[in-house]
């Protein structure tokens, strides 16, 4: 386990809700938040079980625990930090910059593209990577998802509601395609669908509505998904992908080429001249050592280099 998992959090003494149900509050920090003079760090409550635990009157005093968690988000928010619910957040605030349903679908499969074509990349490095204990089948599919370009190429497709199999069985044709030089998918309908991001972003929505998730000032203007944006450009992972495409030609990527490269730009542009301190992180983290990182992300998640 990485040692410094848990130093930047806090956590309480145990508070009993009722006859064999304690809870703890968790405090976490975000490193890339810490230092921002508005930041207020996220409170989550966390079931403690040990021997005292009755777990049938953990099944009946659902209510209370529920009512814990809707208090701590009428008073901070929910918590944006969950990968799928960034990337929704993301795809609304593109929305509300008047982009069509159609257009971010195709957002949405130009970024797939490029994060096949970097996961596709990076395997290089991953399979360098041994991972001790796990069946040659799960490593299989791990090696397809454990870099950068496949841990966010995952993320999207949760957000959108698609199983992790339907991700293999897609980075799986996009690698046969990659081994052949040509990426012949039409990129109005593939990976993701427009119906699927209309439903999936629509219900995000109604929940904001009817108060069930609440964002917290902090993560207003906050956009996980131009981060990846800002990735790609940066190791230009755009610009091989659009050779494959142009090859290819495809009426759809010739009709929509010109305001997608627009798009991407803009979106680069704006993390590289942004002053949030997040940004800067992000700025900073992707110029550093890039197999480094891959290193270090991996023997997080208990994998050691050969």
């Amino acid at each position: 386990m990485d040692k410094n998992l848990y130093k930047d959090a806090a956590i309480s003494g145990p508070i009993n809700i009722a006859d064999g149900v304690a809870v703890r509050m968790l405090i976490e920090l975000d490193p890339l938040r810490r230092n921002i003079e508005s930041y207020k760090p996220r409170v989550q409550i966390v079931l403690e079980i040990n021997e005292n635990t009755n777990f049938d009157s953990i099944n009946k005093n659902r209510k209370k625990l529920k009512g814990l968690l809707r208090n701590l988000d009428k008073y901070q928010g929910s918590n944006l930090g969950v990968e799928q619910m960034e990337n929704l957040y993301g795809i609304v605030q593109w929305h509300e910059e008047k982009i069509s349903w159609g257009k971010l679908t195709m957002i949405l499969n130009y970024l797939g593209f490029a994060l096949t074509f970097a996961a596709y990349d990076e395997r290089q490095t991953v399979e360098s990577l041994e991972i001790h204990g796990e069946s040659q089948d799960l490593i299989s599919k791990l090696r397809f998802v454990i870099s950068f370009g496949g841990i966010w190429l995952r993320s999207i497709f949760s957000a959108l509601g698609i199983t992790f199999e339907d991700l293999i069985l897609w980075m799986k044709q996009g690698y046969e395609y990659l081994d052949e030089d040509r990426f012949d998918f039409e990129i109005t309908s593939n990976p993701f669908k427009k119906q699927r991001v209309i439903d999936k972003v629509g219900y995000f929505l109604e929940r904001i509505k009817e108060g069930r998730i609440t964002i917290s000032e902090n993560d207003l203007h906050y956009n996980a998904l131009e981060h990846i944006i800002y990735y790609l450009n940066l190791n230009g992972y755009f610009t091989k992908i659009d050779a494959l495409l142009d090859n290819e030609g495809l009426p759809d990527w010739k009709r929509n080429k010109a305001f997608l490269k627009r798009w991407m730009v803009s979106k680069f542009e704006k993390v590289e001249g942004s002053q949030d301190p997040r940004d800067i992180a992000i700025r900073e983290f992707h110029r550093g050592d890039f197999v480094d990182e891959i290193v270090r992300m991996m023997q997080a998640r208990g994998i050691e280099p050969r």
